[in-house]
């Protein structure tokens, strides 16, 4: 099991029973050192690790736990080709378990300043997906696109306009999750609808299931912040939407079913889904929401638990048991 450390910029790496074994990597610009872990994928008997401050990619052989390669991903060589991203940002990668990316291309990076010519949090900033080689060529049509990667909340205090620069839980955003098996899912949490496209980027369906969402409530979700929190200045005076969005996570398992964890009603709880990836539900069940299930594997899930009184968080191996 590995477990990127982005406090400590290190990789801590433990056996199946849980045993601590070592850490890997550390903050810095050379071979094996990173400015922050974007995201990690086990591919064949490789560990690929990529670092999105640095657009670098380091490859460690699981045998040796050693750095195998460690390569700048460069711009797309090709993207000139392709007239809808002509000039357009590359600003997100995702590893596939073949090595390739799925990449992310925006028109226009976010701008929060009242008055700018460029001003954009009351306008669509579209990005456009495609899957992209090892060498840096764009090797598919679009896959998908989306009009915005998450909901924004301005507020003006005094002088001073506010706006959430980070993703809250109960603002609409986009998520994305890749399969072993290099199936995608994307969803807008706001509405149980989950798109799926193949390992070539091709579109294979969409399913939806009705959902009843959570009322949002000012006084509960200024309780989520501190005073001091400048979060809580924004929710205070803001324009919120009257629900919470239908689902909060999305995780594939090695045998390609999706996990979907949902907001209900219900304080402390989450309610989970089991789905085949037809969008068949398999299972659902009721699970603390202080116990962030992270990854699905050979009969076992592993959570991030988070203890509510201190902050200490640790890993829990939970054994599968569908009737």
């Amino acid at each position: 099991m590995f477990i990127a450390d982005n406090s400590a910029t290190k990789i801590h790496v433990f056996d199946s029973d849980g045993k601590y074994l070592e850490s890997i990597g550390g903050k810095g610009t050379g071979p094996g050192q990173y400015r922050g872990i974007t995201d990690m994928k086990m591919v064949s008997n490789k560990l690929y690790v990529f670092d999105f401050l640095q657009f670098r990619t380091t490859i460690y052989s699981l045998d040796s736990l050693k750095v195998i390669k460690a390569e700048n991903v460069k711009p797309a060589v090709n993207q000139g080709e392709f007239d809808e991203i002509r000039g357009w940002i590359r600003w997100r990668l995702s590893i596939r378990s073949d090595g390739t990316y799925l990449a992310g291309f925006r028109k226009h990076r976010l701008d929060a300043r009242v008055g700018s010519p460029t001003y954009n949090l009351d306008k669509a900033r579209p990005k456009k997906y495609y899957l992209m080689n090892d060498k840096s060529k764009i090797i598919s049509d679009e896959i998908f696109g989306v009009k915005k990667l998450r909901e924004i909340l301005v507020a003006k205090v005094g002088d001073r306009q506010l706006s959430n620069f980070r993703p809250l839980p109960f603002l609409g955003r986009t998520i994305i999750t890749l399969s072993d098996n290099n199936y995608i899912y994307t969803a807008w949490t706001d509405d149980f609808l989950i798109k799926v496209y193949g390992p070539e980027g091709n579109y294979v369906r969409a399913f939806y299931y009705p959902f009843e969402k959570k009322p949002i409530r000012r006084g509960d979700l200024l309780s989520l912040f501190h005073k001091d929190n400048r979060n809580r200045k924004l929710v205070e005076h803001a324009k919120l939407p009257k629900k919470w969005p239908a689902i909060y996570s999305m995780i594939a398992d090695d045998q390609n079913r999706l996990w979907v964890s949902t907001i209900v009603d219900k304080a402390g709880v989450r309610e989970w889904w089991v789905l085949q990836n037809t969008g068949k539900l398999i299972a659902k069940f009721n699970w603390p929401d202080n116990r962030s299930i992270k990854a699905v594997k050979d009969g076992y899930a592993y959570a991030l638990v988070t203890n509510t009184e201190t902050g200490q968080q640790k890993i829990v191996k939970y054994r599968i048991v569908m009737d």
